[in-house]
């Protein structure tokens, strides 16, 4: 997950820097999309905060802290929540003719993933519940 979310923030850094943003974002621009910017910036920001998330999830694991099965729930439930938010944004954007098949290529790769997410929140949410290696590891009496 941490290498997943820094792999995310580099690409977030680089579509800020390198124009696309502001291409996106520019009313003047052929590519405009409204709000587009605004998902970007919202993504970015959860991407570095599953990024805390997990590097806490570490540091809760090694401690074998009982925490660990509560916060690795949060986890995947986060993850569900956002990326069913994330869809919702992107597919409510106004989109010019010209961007139509990128923004359809992106929404079939956002419910891949959305699917995807929500198939292995169930089962690692289900596993932490029922394992009882996980209940003799961090849960005590």
């Amino acid at each position: 997950t941490i290498f997943w979310q820094l792999s995310g923030i580099y690409e977030s850094i680089v579509m800020f820097n390198d124009g696309t943003v502001e291409i996106l974002s520019n009313p003047m621009s052929d590519f405009y999309i409204p709000g587009y910017a605004g998902l970007l910036k919202f993504e970015f920001i959860a991407t570095i905060l599953f990024l805390v998330l997990a590097a806490y999830l570490i540091f809760l694991f090694f401690k074998k802290s009982t925490k660990f099965p509560k916060y690795y729930i949060l986890l995947w439930i986060s993850s569900i929540i956002f990326v069913v938010i994330d869809y919702i944004i992107l597919s409510s954007l106004i989109i010019p003719i010209e961007m139509k098949q990128i923004i359809k290529e992106s929404l079939a790769e956002a419910e891949i993933e959305m699917g995807r997410t929500i198939i292995v929140s169930i089962i690692w949410s289900l596993y932490i519940i029922k394992s009882k290696k996980v209940k003799a590891i961090f849960i005590r009496n």
